[in-house]
């Protein structure tokens, strides 16, 4: 886990859009996770996971539903992503709400499924 904090302006989100391939560097040679970003950005995109300030959690569904969605954007069988779904549910301890809408969720609940959200494609 890699935390990137820093005053306004300092270049964090720049920073994040180049790690994640977002937007090209000016210079340099940039590597993550051991693959160059210019030449096999589809790796480096496959090695990590990005939560960003604002949670991308859907209030319109529910915290299940919002895992399930995750798994089919990252082209996980039925069974893989429900086995990772209820997984990272309970590992967040979110298996209570996790048949509830997001809405209705805390905001550390929300946090928590933003993260699981992310790790659905390890």
């Amino acid at each position: 886990v890699f935390a990137l904090l820093g005053p306004n302006g300092a270049g964090k989100t720049t920073a994040v859009k180049i790690l994640s391939t977002l937007v090209t560097p000016d210079a340099g040679q940039v590597r993550v996770a051991g693959h160059d970003l210019a030449t096999d950005g589809h790796a480096v995109r496959a090695a990590i996971g990005v939560t960003g300030q604002f949670s991308a959690v859907d209030g319109l569904i529910t915290g299940e539903e919002n895992m399930l969605l995750m798994a089919d954007l990252h082209h996980l069988s039925k069974r893989e992503g429900r086995e990772t779904a209820t997984e990272l549910l309970a590992r967040f301890d979110l298996v209570d709400a996790a048949r509830k809408p997001a809405s209705t969720y805390s905001g550390g609940m929300k946090r928590r499924l933003d993260i699981a959200m992310t790790l659905v494609g390890a």
